[in-house]
């Protein structure tokens, strides 16, 4: 069995990671806005914050573990580190750790948002505006 470049090894697995991050992310953020959503016309605005935070997800993330793929290639190349695996799961565990954070932060930031513009909602003015709209 040939073993591959660990550096090979690294890409893929960042590949795998963004991919995964976004994925949860998204989900994640679309099922937290769907579940406390107040109206249904606030859909598009909602689909806009999705992508806006995915894009913030992906460079936060990209942009950590990167930065920890840099660190530890310094250390290998200053200590030689015999097994190029150790290197991958050092780096997979990190990666993970990293997403899962960020992940929760953004989700606790959208139930909050959320939660905090529900409190601020004028309940009158809204009844006002539908009777005005339907003409009860």
């Amino acid at each position: 069995m040939i073993i591959p470049n660990p550096f090979t090894i690294t890409i893929i697995i960042i590949i795998i990671t963004i991919i995964t991050t976004t994925t949860t992310t998204t989900t994640i953020i679309t099922t937290t806005i769907i579940i406390i959503l107040p109206n249904p016309f606030t859909i598009t605005i909602i689909i806009i914050t999705i992508i806006i935070m995915a894009i913030i997800v992906i460079t936060i993330t990209t942009t950590i573990i990167i930065t920890i793929i840099i660190i530890i290639t310094i250390i290998i190349t200053t200590i030689n580190i015999p097994n190029p695996f150790t290197i991958t799961i050092i780096v997979t565990i990190t990666i993970i750790i990293t997403t899962t954070i960020i992940t929760i932060i953004i989700t606790i930031i959208i139930i909050m948002w959320r939660l905090h513009a529900r409190t601020h909602i004028p309940r009158d003015g809204a009844a006002k505006y539908r009777k005005k709209r339907f003409g009860s």
